[in-house]
């Protein structure tokens, strides 16, 4: 269920809605995840009715591979249910915990790995950073660049892929009026790194990375290197955030869910 102006609509289902003004628009639905935490959902329902739900939709190739990879912020593979299906952070709703008497409960995650996955899945979509507009801009290169070369089986695409996060701070602060940007690029371990590529290669295909960078509005430089995530210290990882390249942003109306 989601609100919609029919007069403006933006979906099919709200096309068909015959009513003027702001209007519910209900969609059926066979299966929902729960995103609330399982603290709130045993609270006592007189204190806490609520709960977020999520639905469960299934993807075509290559978009459902692009979820498992993490890709696609907005979707989240539900694993025991199938490799092409995936929770819609896009259409969370809020329903009475009520609601759940209805259904036949199933688990959708089949370890803890997977269920720190989904919760740093569902972080990551409602606890984005609001970076500088002109950020956007200057990474427009970079984003064109790790779109192009991420599958590709060659060395740049392997470092790629070796990635578990990249992360970017601005200095002095985002709120400067000129503001340098350090990214740093994470395996997660040296012997990962290394196995990819020598430090020499990783310093060189980082500089062509960032070479794509080019100074916009507030940003005044881009600077970055490769440091592995267990190397990263807690006062940068605090101080710094996850850059969600999302490269594989698509058009409107080119996802294809079924």
């Amino acid at each position: 269920m989601w609100l919609a102006e029919p007069q403006l609509a933006l979906t099919s289902q709200s096309a068909m809605i015959d009513n003027k003004g702001l209007s519910s628009v209900v969609a059926e639905i066979d299966q929902m995840v729960i995103v609330s935490q399982t603290c709130d959902i045993v609270r006592d329902c007189r204190q806490r009715p609520f709960l977020l739900l999520s639905p469960v939709v299934r993807l075509e190739e290559p978009h459902a591979g692009a979820a498992r990879r993490g890709t696609i912020p907005r979707f989240i593979p539900v694993p025991r249910l199938g490799n092409d299906y995936v929770a819609d952070l896009d259409r969370t709703v809020t329903a009475e915990k009520s609601v759940l008497l209805n259904f036949e409960p199933k688990r959708g995650l089949p370890d803890e790995q997977w269920q720190r996955r989904f919760g740093d899945g569902v972080a990551r979509v409602f606890s984005r950073f609001a970076f500088p507009d002109d950020l956007s801009i200057v990474l427009r290169g970079l984003v064109d660049r790790v779109k192009s070369k991420h599958d590709r089986n060659s060395p740049e695409g392997r470092a790629l892929r070796a990635l578990e996060e990249i992360r970017v701070t601005g200095l002095p602060s985002w709120d400067a009026q000129e503001i340098d940007i350090f990214i740093s690029f994470s395996p997660s371990t040296r012997e990962v790194a290394n196995h990819v590529m020598s430090d020499e290669e990783w310093k060189k295909i980082i500089g062509e990375w960032l070479g794509r960078a080019k100074a916009q509005g507030v940003i005044r430089s881009a600077q970055g290197a490769m440091v592995p995530l267990d190397e990263l210290t807690a006062r940068y990882y605090i101080d710094s955030d996850p850059l969600d390249l999302d490269y594989l942003s698509l058009p409107p109306g080119t996802i294809g869910v079924r």
